[in-house]
């Protein structure tokens, strides 16, 4: 099965990936962008504006729970979450708009259990083969309320709790979609 997670529609549609036929729909989110799977049974979907990432049950197609991640700053709508990624039992997720958090959740017991400072508008991130998580920030854009800086590229060792700046930008350029190859 395929899932199309479709962004600002609250819902995700099943397809069958040989006939693209439609086998069904996940229906509750308020703006799903990224779904990661933990099991047949368990997935976390990410969303721009709910202020939680959805537990899921892919087999029975049902939203069975949620992980807060609302950080009550009334001034900016934080922790947004977008891609997620997985090392051991811990889910890394960024926060995306109007943030500079990759958020740390314990997939068993379904909770943040850490965070990790990173620069503005952390958009995309990837694992290298050390499993050292690479986040790539587009430093926000001028003109904006929650300001902006010179995006950049930085690196957290696996297990460190701390991001260390790998590379800067400069100011106006607005790199995203970070990728790896196999090697």
């Amino acid at each position: 099965l395929g899932y199309v997670v479709v962004n600002n529609s609250g819902r995700i549609y099943i397809f069958d990936t040989n006939t693209f036929e439609l086998k069904g729909k996940i229906a509750g989110f308020t703006s799903p962008r990224h779904m990661h799977f933990l099991s047949d049974t368990k997935a976390y979907v990410s969303d721009l504006y709910a202020r939680s990432i959805a537990v899921v049950n892919p087999a029975s197609r049902e939203i069975v729970g949620s992980i807060p991640v609302n950080n009550n700053n009334s001034e900016f709508y934080q922790h947004s979450t977008e891609q997620m990624l997985q090392y051991d039992k811990f889910v890394y997720t960024n926060c995306w708009s109007y943030d500079n958090q990759v958020l740390v959740i314990d997939s068993e017991l379904d909770r943040v259990v850490d965070s990790i400072e990173v620069l503005k508008q952390p958009n995309s991130m990837v694992f290298d083969r050390h499993h050292a998580l690479w986040v790539l920030c587009d430093g926000g854009t001028e003109g904006s309320p929650y300001g902006s800086e010179a995006p950049g590229l930085l690196k957290i060792g696996a297990g460190s709790k701390e991001a260390r700046v790998i590379h800067r930008f400069s100011e106006g350029e607005m790199p995203g979609e970070l990728t790896i190859n196999g090697g």
